[in-house]
């Protein structure tokens, strides 16, 4: 292999681990999401339409996330640096509105 070659496959390789990342911090968000509206529901009382189709959705992301190899942290949804609010019934109030 020549120095070109070298170089497009070091390139290649990078852009693939930058999409995988990628990838991983959107389900990792995805699954921050669906966890924050879950609870949101559980300490709210305010009913989330096909809540069926949001369980199936969540199962999926975090079998997409295992496949990527995701963190333990991100599949567990433990980020430290997470500053996410509580729900409370102020905020149903607000979505009520």
């Amino acid at each position: 292999m020549d120095d070109i070659e070298s170089r497009e496959i070091q390139m290649l390789h990078e852009e693939m681990v930058r999409l995988n990342k990628l990838t991983e911090r959107l389900l990792d968000t995805l699954h921050a999401t669906i966890v924050w509206i879950m609870h949101y529901h559980e300490q709210t009382g305010v009913p989330i339409p096909k809540i069926d189709a949001l369980r199936y959705l969540m199962k999926e992301v975090t079998k997409l996330m295992t496949e990527l190899g995701a963190s333990d942290e991100s599949l567990q949804g433990k980020r430290p640096d997470d500053k996410v609010p509580e729900p409370s019934r102020v905020s149903s109030n607000l979505a009520e509105s």
